[in-house]
């Protein structure tokens, strides 16, 4: 029987893949007149091929993720889109089966991809979840769990709620399940409700003495983390900041969190504090482009241009097709009297931006190239 399953992260170090997971060199084509800077036009591009052509599909995630990289969703697709093309490979790591040593890494590539975008937002949107499984053989499950996720898949979030709710009636782990349910309340706009759930999976771990589950990401520290992710938006800063610390206590390597701790400390106006938690996050995970984002955006602010200048040097590295990168770059530059330098990097950001989303952004600096041409 076919069922919606929490996926079984097997490994979660990224490895060298088969030739079809390797990233897309060029960008998909899009259409005539369409914004090809344009990081929804690809993700949307990419929802439109997942059913029929989840290779396609992968690949116009994997730009959308490229150009804007702060966003997890386009990354958790593209995991989903590629577990999507290998379904038999799906069907035979769910059952248990023995792997060659190809699919053993292509199984630790499509499961790296969803990993960091958890890791990334562990409350990210998972609606996309269900086409992993919907090619795999069989009907899907009657229970409980299975119709709650495929009605949360379809959007009929407060029908998942009454859903989740009976699957928690009758099953003995019930862990995941609180979870998801979290997931549909989120989706409902109710972060209170979202919190009672997460709240009480931890309650249920810390009884059971549960440290880990098949991975990381269903592990205390990442719960820990989604509970104070969901603090946060609930502007309850001093309560997430200590859900922050639970999460460090038990995995010290999440530089994500020590991300998430900056956010609350600037929200909060502690910039010392701030820069202290992004600087430890960036020495954990020196390719997280947000957290350098934020890093060099609040160094700038702090009268720091030559810092922030380096910080966004490093982004552009590692993230070369991100307009906003090259905005800040700008700025660092500009507040260091460096007129030729700013130039080049606003027309760089110029060269990236979307027709759409950064209207303000693209007037302003139009505005400041004249200028200092002048």
């Amino acid at each position: 029987m076919r069922t919606i399953l929490a996926f079984a992260l097997a490994a979660l170090l990224p490895a060298a893949a088969g030739a079809q997971l390797r990233d897309p060199e060029r960008r998909p084509s899009l259409g005539s007149g369409a914004d090809t800077n344009d990081a929804n036009a690809y993700y949307q591009r990419g929802m439109d091929l997942i059913q029929r052509f989840p290779g396609q599909a992968a690949d116009a995630f994997y730009w959308a993720g490229r150009l804007n990289p702060a966003p997890a969703e386009s990354q958790y697709a593209r995991g989903v889109a590629l577990w999507r093309v290998r379904a038999g490979l799906l069907g035979d790591q769910l059952k248990g089966l023995r792997l060659r040593e190809r699919e053993q890494a292509e199984v630790r590539y499509m499961d790296s991809l969803l990993y960091s975008a958890l890791q990334r937002n562990p409350l990210v949107n998972q609606q996309v979840t269900a086409w992993m499984y919907e090619s795999l053989p069989g009907e899907w499950s009657k229970s409980w769990e299975t119709r709650a996720r495929l009605a949360y898949t379809n959007g009929r979030f407060a029908d998942a709620v009454r859903m989740y709710a009976r699957a928690l009636e009758s099953r003995r782990d019930r862990i995941r399940v609180h979870y998801d349910r979290a997931l549909a309340f989120l989706a409902m706009e109710r972060p209170d409700s979202a919190l009672a759930e997460l709240t009480g999976l931890l309650d249920e771990m810390r009884r059971q003495d549960v440290k880990q589950l098949v991975s990381l990401y269903e592990s205390k520290a990442m719960f820990e983390y989604a509970v104070g992710s969901v603090l946060v938006k609930m502007k309850r800063y001093d309560e997430a900041r200590e859900a922050f610390g639970r999460a460090l206590a038990e995995d010290l390597s999440l530089g994500v969190v020590h991300g998430a701790l900056g956010d609350v400390a600037r929200v909060l106006g502690d910039t010392a504090a701030a820069l202290r938690e992004y600087e430890q996050g960036i020495e954990l995970s020196p390719r997280d482009a947000l957290i350098r984002f934020r890093y060099g955006a609040l160094l700038l602010g702090a009268g720091r241009p030559a810092d922030a200048e380096a910080q966004y040097r490093a982004l552009i590295e590692t993230e070369p097709y991100w307009a906003l990168a090259y905005l800040n770059l700008g700025l660092a530059y500009e507040h260091q009297r460096n007129a030729a330098g700013a130039a080049q990097a606003y027309e760089d950001f110029l060269k990236r931006a979307p027709r759409t989303g950064l209207e303000q952004q693209v007037a302003y600096v139009t505005r400041k190239l004249a200028a200092l041409k002048r």
